[in-house]
């Protein structure tokens, strides 16, 4: 399963750049960022999106925009939506928090904004500033300290936009470094096969009989802006049996009825054709 972007470039404002000078120094203090709720075999990167200093003198925390976010708001986005207004500290408040992870469904600051750089980053190829460790059902990474966007890199299951901040709290007059866990929300695939009709898994047929394979395919929820997605099904026959004309096939997206189109490729092995709804419209392969 394919989860790809479809980016247009719209020029939108960025907030104006705050004074590295007069921040204080730039932490590089180490904390944990966690996920739970993971698949074991899926990789996540991640991007830095703030970075935080501390100022002795005055003892205060500030953050400030890493330069690849701030060229990223810059440049503007795949929305037209002006996040001139957003201060590092606003941004800071909206992300994922220490329970849960952005909806995919949902239409807030945060999905909008965070959704928008994690297609900016993939189609700059921007190079991550992490990858987390991966085990069981968790993944972690210790670096340091700022605000993180988490971007998965499975196949087969789509997550919710993830941001994490690695920050300071204030504790009897000392600030002091904080861990983040987030609850990571994810859509699964799942495939149900049956053999001369659904819901039955074994048959026998005699030679030249033809018979029907079903394979039931639920697709994950994409999140509301994600263009151009592309629904892969693979099969392959035993040895012996043949398999009639593609055209013969019924693929379901939801409720709309897909057709085998043309071929994209072919080679000794397998042929990959596109799917098209019934008007022809392409809608991946």
């Amino acid at each position: 399963m394919l989860f790809c972007l479809s980016i247009d470039i719209v020029q939108a404002a960025a907030p104006p750049r705050l004074d590295e000078a007069n921040l204080g120094i730039l932490d590089t203090e180490q904390a944990t960022l966690t996920i739970t709720n993971v698949h074991e075999k899926d990789d996540f990167i991640v991007f830095k999106i703030l970075d935080v200093y501390k100022n002795d003198i005055t003892n205060e925390i500030n953050y400030r925009y890493t330069d690849k976010f701030y060229a990223f708001l810059e440049a503007g986005g795949n929305t037209s939506k002006d996040y001139s207004y957003l201060t590092e500290e606003e941004y800071f408040k909206l992300t994922s928090g220490d329970i849960t992870s952005g909806s995919t469904q949902t239409s807030s600051t945060l999905d909008i904004l965070v959704s928008d750089y994690t297609a900016y980053v993939v189609k700059n190829d921007t190079k991550f500033d992490g990858k987390m460790i991966v085990n069981g059902n968790t993944a972690s990474l210790t670096t340091d300290t700022g605000s993180y966007l988490i971007v998965s890199l499975s196949l087969d299951r789509v997550y919710a936009v993830m941001v994490g901040n690695l920050d300071y709290k204030e504790e009897n007059g000392k600030w002091v470094k904080q861990n983040e866990t987030i609850v990571a929300k994810a859509s699964d695939t799942s495939i149900k096969t049956s053999i001369g009709k659904i819901g039955q898994k074994e048959a026998s047929f005699s030679i030249g009989e033809e018979y029907t394979y079903f394979i039931e395919i639920t697709a994950p929820v994409y999140p509301t802006n994600a263009e151009n997605k592309q629904i892969g099904v693979l099969w392959g026959l035993s040895k012996g049996i043949t398999f009639s004309e593609v055209d013969t096939l019924t693929i379901m997206d939801g409720e709309r009825q897909l057709k085998v189109g043309k071929i994209l490729n072919e080679d000794d092995t397998k042929t990959t054709y596109s799917l098209e709804d019934m008007n022809g419209k392409e809608s991946g392969g």
